[in-house]
């Protein structure tokens, strides 16, 4: 049978050499590279862009934490520390383990100190007297604690 019957195939012909598996080198640089001394030109437009860009990013992590710090959530977390304060101390004069009834105790101080100061610091829809009144009462109350437990 003669080769001319068969039907060519057009992608074998081509065949590459045999154990060059090593890529074609990278072309060539088309611009020269700027040196690193030279100071780089910004216009005033690209630079209230950047801060734009930058200030929307922070606003979408502050944003995370909006529903945590609201007026509900605060007086909630207040009143559960307030709550795991008092069970502690009452376990304390039921002459409950020394260990457990300081760690309820302080697990209620850390929760509060937690709800004011993110509340006083991430909710801006409070009056600036009442951010100032929460971080002041946070303070107070984490300074107050170390002082009874020394």
């Amino acid at each position: 049978m003669p080769d001319d019957d068969k039907p060519k195939d057009d992608t074998k012909d081509e065949k590459m050499p045999e154990g060059d598996d090593t890529l074609p080198p990278p072309p060539p640089p088309t611009a020269a590279p700027v040196a690193a001394s030279a100071p780089a030109h910004h216009t005033s437009h690209d630079v209230g862009e950047a801060i734009d860009k930058m200030s929307h990013t922070v606003e979408t992590q502050m944003g995370m934490f909006e529903g945590l710090f609201t007026k509900p959530m605060i007086v909630f977390g207040v009143m559960l520390g307030l709550l795991l304060q008092f069970l502690g101390a009452t376990l304390l004069n039921f002459n409950f383990h020394l260990d457990v009834s300081q760690f309820i105790s302080n697990l209620g101080i850390l929760i509060m100190l937690i709800v004011l100061l993110g509340g006083a610091i991430l909710n801006d829809k409070f009056d600036p007297y009442v951010r100032f009144g929460m971080f002041f009462v946070a303070a107070f109350i984490g300074g107050f604690n170390q002082i009874v437990y020394t």
